[in-house]
């Protein structure tokens, strides 16, 4: 992974993709959320939680993955006494109407090589 300047994705679209529905997270995402939250359910409903209170205070990096080709912002955000890091890209339909839609590649504790600088703490609902 390259780092790239950023960021990336208009935090308000993204944030409309969100509201709207158009979110899809990936395997590795889904299970470190139900690690935490129990279920992929209840993680996947915290996660949305988190994008809506996200702010671009809570920006950290852009990166570009080589697979698939994308390129992803990196937010820290901390809530549920944990700081979270959480990288996704927009990308649209591969069939018609083509729609954009939020891919979330990560979404998971702060560890290791993923420290972050962002450290905003929210309370969500």
């Amino acid at each position: 992974m390259t780092r790239i300047k950023g960021p990336i994705e208009s935090l308000a679209e993204v944030q409309q993709l969100v509201a709207e529905g158009r979110i899809e997270f990936t395997r590795s995402a889904r299970d470190d959320l139900a690690a935490h939250f129990l279920t992929a359910r209840s993680g996947k409903a915290k996660a949305i939680q988190a994008f809506a209170a996200l702010s671009s205070d809570d920006y950290d990096h852009s990166v570009h993955l080589p697979n698939p080709p994308a390129k992803c912002d990196v937010y820290g955000l901390h809530f549920e006494s944990v700081q979270w890091y959480i990288k996704f890209y927009a990308d649209n339909d591969c069939e018609p109407p083509y729609d954009p839609y939020l891919q979330v590649v990560s979404f998971h504790e702060e560890r290791g090589s993923f420290l972050l600088t962002a450290r905003r703490k929210v309370v969500l609902p």
